[in-house]
């Protein structure tokens, strides 16, 4: 099996920082990369290109919480830091796809399962999950398939 696209890029990536001297993204990009290795070691098996923006998409969560952590106790500073990380990292990423689309596949998984109410989230959340593959995150997925089973406000 051959490296993923991404993977290989973040290694271009990481040379061409180390030539520029950019020391934060060569620090993130090797970060990020670490992360994949060891990922990958505990598999057994080189990641899949989907596999590798799991975790990339599991490093932009883990700094939005530490974003948030650090913007409550005061130290923006560390806040900045972890916001430009995000940034780093979601140019590695899938283009995000929009509210509406993602409303629309909502609504058409639902309709073909034949999903009515909250019962069936879980059947409508995992067919959506399977269809986005990547392209939209987990609380945005969870939205869109609330507000197609939610009864309509009286």
């Amino acid at each position: 099996m051959a490296l993923s696209k991404l993977y290989l890029k973040l290694d271009e990536d990481i040379k061409s920082a180390m030539r520029r001297k950019d020391e934060f993204v060569l620090k993130v990009l090797r970060f990020l990369k670490s992360n994949i290795d060891s990922v990958a070691k505990d598999k057994l098996k080189e990641l899949s290109e989907e596999e590798v923006v799991a975790v990339l998409r599991k490093r932009i969560k883990q700094s939005e919480d530490a974003k948030e952590k650090y913007a409550q106790g005061g130290r923006a500073d560390l806040a900045d830091s972890e916001a430009r990380e995000m940034d780093l990292i979601n140019t590695y990423l899938p283009t995000q796809m929009s509210q509406d689309e993602l409303a629309r596949i909502a609504t058409s998984v639902a309709s073909q399962l034949g999903a009515r109410s909250m019962k069936d989230f879980g059947r409508v959340m995992g067919r959506v999950v399977g269809e986005v593959a990547g392209r939209a995150d987990g609380k945005s997925i969870k939205a869109a398939v609330e507000a197609v089973l939610q009864p309509p406000a009286r």
